[in-house]
C-alpha cells in the first residue's frame, strides 16, 4: 500500500512541477494528465494478464472522460505529462520513456498493419528532444525551470533565441524534417517582430488554417477579419505588414489553452 501512495505522490508531484498554471497539489486530483496515466496503469495490469475486453472496455471509458486515447498495451515510463491532453492517441506497441511530456494532439499511431511492433518509441525527456531538434541542448532540470513561475525558487528565463529553437524543435516533432536544397534564410529576432515568429511557427507546428487561427483568436476574445491575420505573418518591408503585439499573442495563446480543450 506505501507504494501506492509514493507513486501516486510522485505523479501529483511530476504535473505540479511541469505545468505552471497548478496553484497547488490538489487541483491536480482535476486533472485529465493524472486519471488517464493512472487509469492506464490498471488497464496495462489487465492487459498483460490477457483480460483483454476488460483492459479495452475501461480504456475507452478512460478516453471518454479524459480526451486522452491510450491503448491499454502501450508502455508508459515515469512521470508522464499530458499537457491539456486533449487529442492525444497512443498506439498498442508504443513506448514513451521517462519524463516526457506530450502536448495535444499528438499521436503515436500505426506505421504499418503488421502485428509487430508498429507504433513509435518516444525516448526519456521528450521535451529535452524537441529543443534538441531545434539545435539546442537542454537538461531536464532546465525544462522544469522554465516552467516555473518568475517568483518560484530555480525558475530560469527562457531567452528569445532559445524559445524560437524550441518551437524550431516543436515543428520538426510535429512534421517531421524537411529537405530542403538550401537552408531556410535566417530572420533577425527583434522586440518588434518576436511576436509575429511566434504566431507563425506555431501556425506551421500546429497545421493551423486561417479559420482555425481566427477561431482561436475569437476564443481569446477578439475578432479578427483573415485580411488582418495575414498582415501578421507578412514580411517586415511589406506595406501591409502589422506587428502583433503582445496583446495579439495573449489574447491567442488564451484561446489556444481554450480551442485544445474543446
Amino acid at each position: 500500500m506505501s507504494k501506492i501512495f509514493k507513486w501516486l505522490k510522485e505523479e501529483i508531484d511530476n504535473i505540479a512541477q511541469k505545468d505552471p498554471a497548478v496553484r497547488n497539489k490538489i487541483e491536480v486530483l482535476l486533472y485529465p494528465s493524472f486519471h488517464a496515466v493512472i487509469n492506464h496503469r490498471f488497464n496495462h495490469f489487465l492487459y498483460k494478464r490477457k483480460f483483454f475486453f476488460l483492459a479495452r472496455f475501461f480504456s475507452q471509458l478512460s478516453r471518454m472522460f479524459t480526451g486522452i486515447e491510450i491503448h491499454p498495451g502501450a508502455t508508459l515510463g515515469k512521470r508522464i505529462f499530458f499537457d491539456h491532453g486533449m487529442g492525444i492517441v497512443i498506439g498498442e506497441t508504443a513506448v514513451v520513456g521517462n519524463d516526457c511530456i506530450i502536448y495535444h494532439g499528438v499521436t503515436l499511431g500505426g506505421v504499418s498493419s503488421s502485428k509487430g511492433k508498429r507504433h513509435p518509441t518516444l525516448k526519456d525527456n521528450v521535451t529535452v528532444q524537441i529543443f534538441k531538434k531545434g539545435g539546442l541542448t537542454v537538461t531536464k532540470e532546465d525544462v522544469v525551470n522554465y516552467l516555473k513561475k518568475d517568483i518560484d525558487e530555480g525558475f530560469k528565463k527562457l531567452s528569445n533565441a532559445d524559445l524560437i529553437s524550441f518551437l524550431d524543435g516543436l515543428i520538426t516533432f510535429k512534421r517531421g524534417e524537411k529537405k530542403e536544397e538550401s537552408p531556410a534564410p535566417k530572420i533577425k529576432i527583434t522586440k518588434n517582430n518576436l511576436n509575429n515568429i511566434l504566431l507563425r511557427k506555431l501556425r506551421i507546428a500546429l497545421a493551423f488554417k486561417s479559420y482555425d487561427m481566427i477561431e482561436v483568436f475569437k476564443l481569446g476574445g477578439v475578432d479578427i477579419s483573415e485580411a488582418e491575420l495575414n498582415a501578421l505573418f507578412r514580411s517586415e518591408d511589406h506595406r501591409n505588414y502589422k506587428e502583433c503585439g503582445d496583446k495579439y499573442i495573449r489574447v491567442f495563446l488564451k484561446g489556444l489553452i481554450e480551442y485544445c480543450r474543446d
